[in-house]
């Protein structure tokens, strides 16, 4: 058996085919894919290659830092204007908020206003009509009384008030020191018996009569002091002392003398 085999098919005289090659032994060149790789381009296109790669590189990191740049350029100015406009809410807020506190302080004032002049107009109302009331009653009742009835009234009024001038002025009992004057009217002077002239006497009271008293008025002058005890001027003094808050107090001492006045009348 020979080492060397010839071809099937061929004969002696015919020439042999060439030899086909190895494919597992050829080095094929390298495929372009967009980018020689650098070690199989020359120099020059290496280095360009490279500077164009950098350049990109460069570009791009460049291109990102721009980006964030604006980013926080634009997230800055987002919150400015979110600040800016929670703060113009505030004021807003605060200057509604000081609006609402104005007008219901205004509306307070007003109210306060309205009911002091009503408080006024009814006190004034109510002292009307407390005097009108007062000055009835006591026309009412001294009306019942006759002229000797009377004039033992407005006595006793008149040693009262006597009374009264010579405890403030510490004479006590010594009352004739005082030189007061009593006028009354000329019909209770003319039915003033013994024992209230003696009682004025006491109190060195002079008695004169005034024609222009009622029958129910005196007037008592002791030094620089007047008593006026006629009947509208008491009606005048309940009409200022209701105005001046203090009616009650002056309205029970008026009714507490009505009652001592009536009770004491024997009619």
């Amino acid at each position: 058996m020979s080492s060397s085999a010839e071809p099937r098919g061929g004969s002696a005289g015919e020439p042999r085919p060439a030899p086909v090659p190895d494919l597992r032994l050829v080095r094929l060149p390298a495929q372009r894919t967009g980018a020689e790789p650098l070690s199989l381009l020359r120099p020059e296109d290496r280095a360009r290659t490279r500077a164009e790669a950098d350049g990109y590189a460069a570009g791009y990191f460049r291109g990102i830092a721009d980006s964030r740049r604006r980013a926080a350029a634009e997230l800055a100015t987002g919150r400015a204007r979110l600040e800016q406009s929670a703060a113009t809410t505030a004021e807003h807020q605060a200057a509604e908020h000081a609006a609402a506190v104005r007008a219901l302080t205004d509306a307070a004032a007003a109210l306060t206003d309205q009911l002091t002049a009503l408080r006024e107009e009814l006190t004034a109302d109510a002292a009307d009509l407390a005097a009108v009331l007062v000055e009835a009653i006591l026309g009412r009742e001294l009306g019942r009384l006759d002229t000797r009835n009377a004039a033992d009234d407005v006595v006793r009024r008149v040693l009262g008030a006597l009374g009264e001038l010579a405890a403030e002025s510490g004479q006590g009992d010594q009352g004739d020191q005082l030189r007061a004057t009593v006028r009354l009217s000329p019909a209770v002077v003319a039915v003033l018996d013994d024992t209230a002239r003696e009682g004025l006497a006491r109190h060195g009271a002079r008695v004169v009569a005034d024609p222009g008293l009622e029958r129910d008025d005196a007037v008592v002058d002791a030094a620089s002091t007047r008593v006026d005890l006629r009947l509208a001027s008491t009606v005048r003094r309940v009409r200022a002392a209701l105005c001046d808050d203090q009616g009650d107090d002056l309205g029970a001492d008026l009714g507490e003398d009505l009652d001592a006045d009536l009770a004491e009348d024997p009619s």
